[in-house]
Parts: C-alpha cells; sequence; structure tokens
C-alpha cells in the first residue's frame, strides 16, 4: 500500500507513483506467494499512466461514476485517461446503465442494491408517515434539483438523509419535509 503523489499530469510525479506502486504489489506478491500475471481491478481512471510495465494478464475497469463531469475534476485530463482505460479494458463493470461508456469492452451490470439481511435485524413497525431514505455522502454531484423538486411535490413525504454533508444548496433549508441527519456507522445503520 501507497499514497499516490496527487499530480497525475506531471511527469515526474507519474514516474515516481509508478516505481512505487510497482514496488507495493511486487513486495505484496511476494508475501501472497502471487506469481505470474496479475488480473487488476481499477476504478479510478487516474491509474492508467501506472499501469505500463506490471503483469497484466486481464483488466477490469469498475466505473463508478461519470469521472470528467463530476465537480472539480480536470475534465481534460481525464477523458484521455478514462479513454485508455476503456480501450485497454477486458471487462467493463457498471453500476449504473448510463455509466456504460460506448464502445470498448464488453460491459457487466452490477446494480446496486439493499443488503436485506442487514437491514432485516430491525423490526419495522408499520407508520403513518411516508418516508424516502438515502444513506452516503451528501456532495456536489447529487441531484439537487431533482431531490427539491421531489420535496415540493410531495410534500406528504418526508426525504430523510442520513450521512456527511460535503454540500447542500442554501435553499435546501427552506424545505420542511427534507432532514439532514448526522451519519452513523453502517452497523447501526437499520
Amino acid at each position: 500500500q501507497f499514497n499516490a503523489l496527487p499530480w497525475h499530469d506531471s511527469t515526474a510525479a507519474v514516474a515516481i507513483n509508478r516505481v512505487r506502486l510497482h514496488r507495493a504489489i511486487a513486495n505484496a506478491s511476494q508475501q501472497l506467494g502471487i506469481s505470474g500475471p496479475l488480473v487488476a481491478l481499477v476504478s479510478n481512471p487516474c491509474a492508467w499512466p501506472y499501469l505500463a510495465g506490471l503483469p497484466i494478464q486481464r483488466l477490469v475497469y469498475l466505473r463508478l461514476d461519470d469521472y470528467p463531469r463530476l465537480p472539480g475534476v480536470d475534465a481534460d485530463m481525464i477523458r484521455p485517461l478514462e479513454r485508455r482505460m476503456v480501450e485497454r479494458s477486458d471487462l467493463i463493470v457498471v453500476t449504473a446503465r448510463q455509466l456504460a461508456p460506448c464502445g470498448g469492452a464488453p460491459v457487466a451490470y452490477l446494480p446496486q442494491g439493499v443488503d436485506v439481511d442487514h437491514f432485516s435485524s430491525t423490526s419495522f413497525g408499520p407508520r403513518k408517515e411516508k418516508v424516502l431514505g438515502f444513506f452516503g455522502l451528501l456532495a456536489e454531484w447529487v441531484d439537487w434539483d431533482l431531490v427539491m423538486g421531489v420535496a415540493r411535490l410531495c410534500s406528504d413525504w418526508t426525504l430523510e438523509f442520513v450521512g456527511p454533508v460535503r454540500y447542500r444548496p442554501d435553499s435546501l433549508a427552506d424545505l420542511p419535509n427534507v432532514r439532514l441527519r448526522d451519519g452513523v456507522p453502517y452497523s447501526e445503520l437499520p
């Protein structure tokens, strides 16, 4: 394990990160008794420059987001990295159908779901209140216009968000049926 230098467009930083990653993989492989080609599972297109020279037999790209469109991301840097990742991957796994890139490797759709066993540990009695719940990080990429539109159109529902808040629009405070709650450990979520 290593912490990468965050300058993915710097030739020097990429060279340093590549050497450190290769060393970390070699050490882990030796400790685990692994030899031969690797199957790499990559979830960030910024990893592309660091894969060169690794004995990768199969590459799986787990595309969890539309990275070039995320707020604060250097889209001009990410687009070509992601294009190369898509072209080289043997399989692309997406968590939403909209994330499937055009062309490239076969795509496997792995939808997000509910951990039924985990949430069945709590007995839920009938509620009088209608609640739509979400847990996770609240940030710039949440479709806040959609959230506020639903809150306005469904004023008899409570929209309850549990998790850390990195960003929320100020106008959200004007909606009495939207509740933001602090995050809790996953074990306590039910």
